[in-house]
C-alpha cells in the first residue's frame, strides 16, 4: 500500500511538473506596436501650419524644478551696522541708483549724539568759566593788552 501511495504522489508530482511547463511555454505574441504601425501606415503628406513669432507677454504658469541664478548681483553694504528697522523693497525688486532701501534703528546714534551735544555744551561752559576766572574776560575775539600779559606771566 506504501508502494501505491508513492506512485500515486510522484504521478501527482509529475502531473503538476507538466502543467507548469505547458502554461509557462505558450507561444510568445511580439506586441511590437511601432512595427505593427510602420506596416498598416501608408505614406501619405503631412500638413503643417506654420506661425511668424512674435514677441508678446506669456500669461501661462511654467512648473520645473530646479534653482534659478541671477547673472548679476548687487552687494549693498551699509555705511553703519545696525538692525534694519524698515524694509522698503523686496527680494527680486529692481531698484534705481540713490533709492532708499531701508532704515538703520538709530537709537544708539542719537544718544551717542545727545551725548557728544552734552559734552560739547559742558567744554564751552568750562572754557568761558576759565576765561573769566583767569583772564577776567569772556571775549575771546579782542583779549586786552593787559589780559595778554597775564597770560604769558602764567607760562
Amino acid at each position: 500500500m506504501e508502494k501505491r501511495a508513492f506512485i500515486q504522489r510522484l504521478f501527482a508530482i509529475a502531473l503538476g511538473c507538466a502543467l507548469i511547463i505547458l502554461v509557462s511555454c505558450k507561444s510568445r505574441q511580439t506586441d511590437n506596436t511601432e512595427e505593427l504601425a510602420r506596416r498598416t501606415s501608408r505614406p501619405e503628406a503631412v500638413i503643417v501650419k506654420t506661425v511668424r513669432l512674435e514677441p508678446s507677454t506669456f500669461y501661462h504658469e511654467i512648473i520645473s524644478n530646479g534653482k534659478a541664478f541671477s547673472l548679476r548681483k548687487a552687494v549693498v553694504p551699509f555705511k553703519v551696522n545696525g538692525i534694519i528697522e524698515e524694509l522698503y523693497v523686496k527680494n527680486g525688486q529692481r531698484v534705481k541708483a540713490g533709492q532708499l532701501l531701508a532704515v538703520i534703528e538709530d537709537f544708539e546714534y542719537k544718544t551717542s549724539l545727545t551725548s557728544a551735544r552734552q559734552n560739547l555744551t559742558k567744554a564751552d561752559i568750562n572754557f568761558r568759566d576759565d576765561l573769566l576766572s583767569k583772564y577776567m574776560t569772556a571775549d575771546t575775539k579782542r583779549p586786552k593788552p593787559d589780559n595778554i600779559e597775564i597770560l604769558y606771566s602764567d607760562i
